[in-house]
């Protein structure tokens, strides 16, 4: 549950197309060209869009995991 709520809280850091696009392709199993459809972009426009998006998270989630881990270890 706590993983979750972090993980809605990081998606919200993310801007309307980054958000609406990792729901197309995770939540309704779209492909990139499909999403592209979709979305009027091109299918590699979608793939850059993804993967900065996707770092994004990762970075945020990371920078979230070492700060608890330095509070916990300042206890």
């Amino acid at each position: 549950q706590e993983e979750l709520a972090r993980m809605r809280a990081a998606l919200t850091t993310l801007s309307e197309r980054e958000q609406e696009i990792i729901r197309l392709k995770f939540g309704g199993g779209l492909g990139n060209q499909e999403i592209g459809k979709v979305m009027r972009l091109r299918a590699g426009n979608v793939a850059v869009i993804l993967f900065r998006a996707l770092r994004k998270l990762r970075v945020r989630l990371e920078e979230e995991s070492t700060a608890e881990l330095a509070e916990n270890a300042e206890k």
